[in-house]
């Protein structure tokens, strides 16, 4: 028998975008994996109702980066809580690392760029220490809202 650890095919953060619950589908979930400059890491494998089976453990994560009880997490988040959501997958993104290195001054991107110093320079860019600020920092929030304008429509700003 291969041990879990030989067989994980993908051991890092998602987002979950959506769940459902049907009689047609089941259930279903679709989430979002972190951007990397490999392939997809299910490439390969076959999809939809005949697919390859797959093992899955799934740990809420808080504010805080630690892990999170159920209990603990609002079923309807505010935009604040959406954007600190936001904030970490992007911060986790190859493609926004590059992007927002050469709008801040004194910054280089290095390709070994981790999600953690990314964080620093996005939390930097929209002027607070923690992104939790965006509950209480309407200003804050906005700056954040607007720089993710920017990198969604980067190819139409100039």
């Amino acid at each position: 028998m291969t041990s879990i650890q030989k067989a994980t095919i993908y051991a890092d953060e998602a987002l979950l975008l959506r769940w459902g619950d049907s009689s047609t589908n089941g259930r279903t979930i679709t989430l979002q994996l972190h951007e990397s400059e490999e392939q997809h890491p299910f490439r390969g494998l076959p999809s939809g109702k005949n697919g390859q089976r797959v093992m899955i453990a799934v740990t809420l994560i808080g504010d805080d980066e630690q892990p999170a009880a159920p209990e603990d997490v609002k079923r309807d988040k505010s935009p604040a809580d959406k954007a600190i959501a936001k904030a970490h997958v992007l911060a986790g993104t190859a493609d926004f690392q590059r992007w927002l290195i050469p709008t801040m001054p004194h910054h280089d991107y290095r390709p070994d760029e981790t999600e953690a110093v990314t964080m620093d320079k996005l939390r930097y860019r929209v002027g607070v220490k923690s992104t939790t600020e965006f509950r209480t920092d309407p200003e804050a929030l906005k700056r954040f809202s607007d720089l993710c304008f920017e990198y969604e429509h980067r190819g139409m700003i100039r």
